[in-house]
């Protein structure tokens, strides 16, 4: 299914790409701001999530409330914070399409309108109690910190209860202007629309913002890799974790990336290990950093099996390229064109994948399914074996090892890690 993109860039800054999809009744809305953990610093660490919050639920009651007689649009409204956006998403039926540009008008006025203060200390409270009820592994959320140097990598969506019950009215609102600005936005619609003159010059009435936000890091700033971390602990999992960072120079390379990490190597991996060893998890994935991207193997198994799982997962990576064929690449290829070309059918999919690419890569380098399909259709077997090469060909992995290890598995393990 080809699906028609139209790009504009807005007096205002703001980014709009329309997705044209003529046979459909509805018209979904995703408007994504750059922010969440990878944007925040010390200091405004839980802001992103704190204003979504704020935003949110100013939309539902004085833009969508209605009484009991509820507006269908507020079923469909969907806001959250995640590591590199925020997002506000809905769908209208096409006839309310004008609707739609005046709820995502709405959020903006939300941003530069003054909050009561109550209201503003509600919602604070409420952010605070998520983050008591919420449970994650903070011994490795800690630990991600300390290898690589850098608070966003640690930082959680949600914030810390300390800061956020200190927050000021006013550090909410510099950050608000700052950051939910039209010129650090991009606004995708897929459906049965097309833009008229006077949705645009609504779009239009919000103000620029003073700047547009990047990524507060470099490549440079991470810590040196090549680690071996290995950590007593009393439990009854012992936890492996095996990471490094990749920097993407173009849309091209995500697309690639992606395909040989989520489509092949873990595949492979899990393959190949399930039948030869026992283990409570095993997952081999991407987190994706705006233009960086997170690499990793994380496992948990019994205590006793240290060095079997070090063993064994080293003899599969060495084993990959001289047992995955061209045949086996053809398959993989295949099938992943078919999921594009299924995918391609669902506008809300579609939107959340262009709204990506148009934050981190601009308007004038989207990746559409299109594009992606083209791109995975000439990867061959040497480019596979060359993206193999630059993951692991230098050590330049962080890796941990938590649990009940002894002193000779410790020795054993250094000696491996060494070698490699």
């Amino acid at each position: 299914m080809s699906v028609k993109i139209r790009k504009t860039v807005l007096k205002n800054g703001l980014t709009v790409v329309e997705c044209h999809y003529p046979n459909f009744s509805s018209v979904y809305f995703d408007l994504a701001f750059r922010g969440g953990p990878f944007y925040e610093d010390r200091a405004t660490q839980g802001l992103s999530h704190l204003t979504e919050h704020l935003i949110s639920k100013k939309i539902r009651t004085e833009f969508l409330g209605c009484g009991w007689v509820k507006n269908y649009i507020e079923d469909e409204f969907l806001a959250y914070t995640s590591a590199d956006r925020v997002n506000f998403e809905f769908s209208v039926h096409k006839k309310d399409t004008l609707n739609g540009i005046k709820l995502v008008e709405a959020v903006f006025e939300s941003v530069t309108g003054k909050n009561d203060k109550k209201f503003f200390e509600k919602e604070r409270e409420i952010i605070a109690e998520e983050v008591l009820e919420e449970k994650s592994d903070q011994f490795f959320n800690g630990l991600k910190k300390i290898i690589y140097g850098l608070d966003q990598f640690h930082f959680n969506v949600l914030g810390h209860r300390d800061k956020i019950e200190k927050f000021s009215q006013k550090e909410q609102a510099d950050f608000a202007r700052k950051f939910f600005c039209p010129n650090n936005a991009v606004l995708t619609l897929a459906g049965n629309i097309k833009m008229s003159r006077s949705m645009i010059n609504q779009l239009e009435s919000s103000p620029m913002g003073k700047e547009i936000i990047s990524a507060p890091f470099k490549l440079k700033d991470f810590k040196k890799t090549g680690k071996l971390f290995i950590f007593d602990r009393q439990c009854k999992q012992n936890q492996f974790l095996r990471s490094r960072i990749i920097k993407q120079k173009t849309p091209a390379d995500n697309i690639k990336w992606s395909f040989f990490v989520r489509d092949i190597l873990s595949l492979y991996l899990f393959y190949r290990l399930k039948n030869r060893f026992s283990t409570y998890s095993f997952n081999v994935d991407l987190n994706f950093y705006g233009r960086f991207l997170l690499f990793y193997i994380e496992s948990s198994f019994q205590p006793h099996k240290n060095l079997d799982f070090f063993k064994l997962l080293k003899k599969e990576i060495g084993s990959f390229k001289k047992l995955f064929t061209a045949s086996d690449l053809n398959k993989i290829k295949n099938n992943k064109i078919k999921n594009l070309e299924m995918d391609a059918e669902y506008p809300q999919q579609f939107a959340n994948m262009i709204a990506w690419y148009a934050l981190n890569y601009g308007a004038n380098n989207i990746i559409t399914i299109e594009d992606q399909i083209e791109i995975i259709k000439k990867i061959t077997l040497k480019d596979i074996g060359l993206l193999f090469d630059e993951l692991f060909g230098n050590n330049n992995f962080i890796t941990i090892l938590a649990g009940k290890i002894t002193e000779e598995e410790k020795r054993k393990i250094k000696t491996m890690f060494k070698a490699e």
